[in-house]
């Protein structure tokens, strides 16, 4: 895992489950607020960093959405630029 673009993280997300959303109102300073209206049952969010659309999001952050978000451990192992590319070149992985 390393670290990724806030546009990436979120991208990632919303293909893996549409429910994720963000909340753009009612973050802190520079940050936004990630939520899920269903974690085992409950409502989860956690503030992201966002700073424009290249923020980066550090692999600690990464792993906390992982925890929170009882996601699978690899969902931040796929390269989305790479997937991007290749399909546009006519690559199948």
């Amino acid at each position: 895992m390393h670290v990724r673009e806030y546009r990436e993280v979120i991208k990632m997300l919303t293909s893996h489950d549409n429910r994720f959303q963000i909340d753009t109102r009612r973050g802190k300073g520079s940050h936004h607020i990630l939520y899920h209206p269903d974690i085992g049952g409950q409502q989860q969010q956690l503030p992201l960093p966002h700073h424009g659309k290249k923020t980066i999001i550090k692999v600690g952050i990464l792993k906390d959405i992982i925890r929170i978000f009882d996601l699978p451990k690899n969902i931040f192992d796929n390269d989305v630029k790479g997937a991007r590319k290749n399909k546009k070149q006519g690559i199948d992985e």
